[in-house]
């Protein structure tokens, strides 16, 4: 049975005695649109944020029955909503204005399916709720409910198409109410990493220079505990050619699974330890930083020397696979090459005049 009518001269009787609803802000992937099935009637349904992509596209929403194939036109990829996608749990937040019999309140979870198929680890839950209120048709009380969810999943980006389908709908008892569902696409906004493919070996390279300060008997130090940071990144090369390389980034955060932010010995040698730790800068080149155990000088006398400090290390390596939203009916994947430091191979700290005299002639 329809109630449109019903509901609309009802609910304004109702708002004329009573106090407004708490206004919502306006997601800003927002579709106004009615959609109706069985007794669930909806008046808009919207993404909060734009995740990183193209900012206002003409999205679309559907309300189907829950056993319905999917795959279904939406429009386009210039009506998919964008959402974020990555390693791990992604979260989102979505509004949707609604009418049924069943009264919405904060805390009530709902059903969250992606691409079909139910996800044990995705949650969807009312976190706010603008309105719920009740209006008489005919015999039955309906209400007129507009809320915020909270969605949480861990689907990927879904790499090279970089598209997926949601489907939510209320939760009755553990089941979908009215067999009712609302679904979208969305683009896949966000990085994902392969599994480790293999490793590689980088050659022994100077990370830090302490150098010998000029005047007699100076010297320069670092002291126990003292920390010291550069910014860098690597190329491998892939082939015979010089531009036949990828760039290397060292260091993704520990989020991402085996691509680890965890500190590692970078040498120890005549009872000085210094460890590294590694991490994403702003600027996507990554940071590196030692930390000595014990104090680290140069001579006081004697021949002027600096000090290199570095070492030769094992990286491990994946791909990177990037799904980006440049325009609405634009999608485009890329991929990169990714590595992170795994162990030591060998290090060293060496002064100049040893470089010099002994490593270079040999």
């Amino acid at each position: 049975m329809k109630h449109s009518t019903l509901r609309s001269t009802a609910l304004a009787l109702l708002l004329g005695a009573t106090a407004l609803p708490v206004l919502a802000q306006i997601p800003e992937q927002w579709n106004a649109g009615q959609h109706y099935y069985n007794i669930t009637e909806a008046f808009g349904f919207g993404v909060y944020g734009n995740h990183g992509g193209a900012p206002g596209c003409g999205v679309d929403y559907q309300m189907v029955d829950v056993n319905s194939g999917w795959g279904q036109n939406y429009g386009g990829i210039g009506s998919y909503f964008n959402v974020p996608a990555g390693s791990g749990i992604q979260e989102f937040y979505v509004r949707v204005t609604y009418d049924n019999s069943l009264q919405a309140y904060n805390g009530a979870p709902w059903i969250l399916r992606v691409d079909g198929q139910a996800c044990s680890s995705c949650t969807a839950e009312v976190v706010e709720t603008f309105a719920s209120t009740p209006y008489q048709s005919g015999p039955y009380t309906f209400y007129h409910n507009d809320v915020k969810l909270k969605v949480r999943h861990t689907a990927s980006n879904n790499w090279p198409t970089g598209v997926r389908e949601f489907g939510l709908s209320v939760n009755y008892f553990g089941s979908t109410f009215q067999q009712t569902e609302f679904r979208f696409k969305a683009v896949m906004i966000g990085n994902s990493f392969t599994d480790l493919l293999g490793y590689y070996n980088a050659p022994a390279l100077p990370y830090f220079l302490l150098r010998y300060p000029p005047g007699g008997e100076s010297y320069a130090s670092m002291s126990q505990g003292g920390t010291t940071c550069s910014g860098f990144s690597q190329s491998v090369t892939t082939g015979t050619e010089e531009n036949d390389f990828v760039r290397a980034k060292v260091g993704f955060a520990g989020s991402i699974g085996w691509i680890v932010d965890v500190p590692f010995e970078i040498y120890a040698e005549f009872g000085v330890e210094v460890t590294a730790e590694q991490s994403e800068t702003s600027a996507l080149e990554y940071e590196t930083c030692f930390e000595a155990s014990s104090e680290f000088t140069t001579s006081a006398s004697g021949t002027p020397d600096d000090m290199f400090i570095g070492s030769a290390i094992r990286y491990g390596y994946g791909m990177m696979k990037v799904i980006e939203r440049p325009a609405c009916g634009t999608i485009t994947a890329d991929a990169k090459f990714a590595s992170e430091a795994v162990s030591l191979i060998s290090s060293y700290h060496h002064t100049e005049s040893h470089i010099r005299s002994t490593l270079i002639p040999n």
